[in-house]
């Protein structure tokens, strides 16, 4: 049994895939010219080398370059094509503060662009839940001062107006993100009597397998088995918030799928 701990992403992309795709240099560049910023080069070299990986995808999924949009842009929309006439008709009738007095929407709507960080910031979108109501990504003021590897934010109350911090960096993220990709794929252990049987019989270290963070990893690379041990973790938005549990994913289990 041959155990290592504390994986990278790159490691971690490797258990789920033994050959990479990821997009092309003209396909970042170009995206990165409709949002009018640099992506962080961790970020781009992520996509140039995993970007178009199944894992990326298995549930909720990464954005490729050509749908990476800003919150501002997608704002912007909505009022564009679906709220514009309805405001309209809510001045005409006097009624605007009756039915719109609490919608940050509205609000925007009577604002020039450059005013809008008054009631919401602006955020470069790179992920969405599989259903298209949650969205995360840098905020755009990190990425303008070219921070190396800035925070993840996530969309809160199925909007995009208030986003709340969600991993301190890329990786912390994408660590989250295929844990989530593979939850069909995970036996979950949440009693702490049956944690600390499995690893003792896998003869896990605990205390070494804490010592990854909040999201401690291990790989038996013999069984081909990956450990996750969520504690007490603070990205509720990607994995239910729990004081402690234990995840195992068995590569077998997926190569049969």
């Amino acid at each position: 049994m041959a155990l290592r701990y504390g994986l990278t992403i790159h490691e971690l992309m490797d258990f789920f895939s033994e050959e990479h795709k990821g997009f092309t240099e003209q396909e970042i560049q170009k995206a990165e010219q409709t949002i009018g910023v640099s992506l962080p080069v961790i970020y781009k070299d992520f996509l140039l080398k995993y970007g178009k990986d199944d894992i990326n995808g298995g549930q909720n999924r990464i954005l490729s370059p050509n749908r990476i949009f800003t919150s501002y842009f997608a704002i912007q929309e909505l009022l564009d094509t679906a709220l514009h006439q309805d405001f309209e008709k809510a001045i005409q009738k006097g009624t605007q503060q009756e039915e719109y007095a609490e919608n940050p929407y509205f609000a925007l709507w009577q604002l020039p662009k450059e005013q809008w960080n008054t009631i919401t910031q602006n955020y470069v979108l790179i992920w969405c839940e599989n259903q298209g109501i949650w969205y995360a990504g840098y905020w755009f003021q990190d990425l303008l001062e070219g921070k190396e590897n800035p925070p993840i934010y996530m969309g809160m109350d199925d909007d995009i107006i208030e986003f709340k911090k969600t991993a301190d960096n890329l990786e912390q993220f994408l660590t989250a993100m295929t844990l989530d990709a593979a939850y069909f794929y995970i036996d979950e252990f949440t009693n702490q009597r049956d944690i600390a049987a499995i690893l003792s019989y896998a003869n896990i270290d605990l205390e070494q397998l804490k010592a990854s963070g909040e999201i401690g990893i291990c790989l038996d690379t013999a069984d081909g088995i990956l450990y996750y041990l969520i504690q007490n973790t603070s990205q509720e938005f990607l994995i239910e918030n729990t004081f402690q549990k234990l995840l195992c994913l068995r590569k077998k289990d997926m190569d049969e799928e």
